[in-house]
């Protein structure tokens, strides 16, 4: 017996097919569909999957004012890529760091600073800052000391601060009998806060 064998023969076009105006609409459609479900096309303020706050937030122009010891404070202009909360601060320049603003002259501890999405939040004298206290060696203009940055979500970034000289802003810091007041009067005899 013989086995028998078909041939079939196919030819392809010598131009390319192109489909028609309303396919290439519906894959333009779906392909920015999918960008935006993949979050290629992700709004301001939405949280970037596997992204911490710390990733989310840049600092720019961190500086400490310059002080021959004791506390001062450090400032900066935050901002959030996506709705972020600073929770707290640390630097081996400090014993302890502390969130703060200033309200009405005086100056009152904060349990966070927020930080939302694309609004920058200035760190400024006589206003919201960092204070570094217990200072283990003077600021001298020129200097510069990492501050540790803590976010509500347990990141953490590193940040270098410079020193500079600056005149103190609006602040009172007479102790005013709160247990979260920063020490004696003799402490801030000259302070540089």
């Amino acid at each position: 017996m013989r086995a028998s064998t078909t041939t079939f023969q196919t030819s392809l076009p010598a131009t390319p097919v192109v489909p028609p105006r309303s396919a290439r609409r519906g894959a333009l459609a779906l392909a920015a569909a999918v960008a935006l479900l993949t979050g290629c096309a992700a709004q301001p303020g939405a949280p970037v999957e596997g992204a911490t706050q710390a990733d989310a937030v840049e600092v720019a122009r961190g500086w400490i004012r310059a002080t021959d010891g004791g506390m001062t404070g450090a400032f900066a202009e935050l901002t959030a890529d996506a709705d972020a909360r600073l929770v707290g601060a640390s630097s081996t320049a400090a014993s302890r760091a502390e969130l703060h603003d200033t309200v009405d002259g005086g100056m009152t501890p904060v349990d966070a600073i927020d930080l939302p999405a694309a609004e920058p939040v200035e760190l400024a004298p006589g206003g919201l800052h960092i204070m570094l206290l217990e200072l283990r060696s003077t600021m001298e203009p020129g200097d510069e000391v990492a501050i540790e940055l803590a976010f509500a979500d347990g990141s953490t970034e590193s940040v270098d601060f410079v020193v500079r000289e600056a005149a103190a802003g609006d602040e009172d810091y007479a102790p005013s009998g709160d247990p979260s007041d920063h020490g004696s009067d003799e402490e801030h005899a000259g302070s540089d806060h």
